[in-house]
């Protein structure tokens, strides 16, 4: 379960029935949660999301 409060995102995975918190995703292992929050509240969608592919993929080439 992932949660957007105060600029940033708070992650939490369901173990034995209780929720708690995690540093990142469980099934997105290599997502930069700060990077993908840097993002969040760009006005323009389609410009954004380009800006963020390519951030992803230059991160991947290094």
């Amino acid at each position: 379960m992932w949660f957007w409060q105060n600029e940033s995102f708070s992650i939490h995975y369901l173990n034995n029935g209780k929720y708690e918190q995690a540093i990142r995703s469980n099934l997105l292992l290599l997502l930069d949660i700060e990077l993908l929050a840097s993002y969040v509240e760009y006005d323009e969608t389609f410009d954004v999301v380009l800006e963020f592919r390519q951030q992803i993929s230059e991160s991947f080439s290094v």
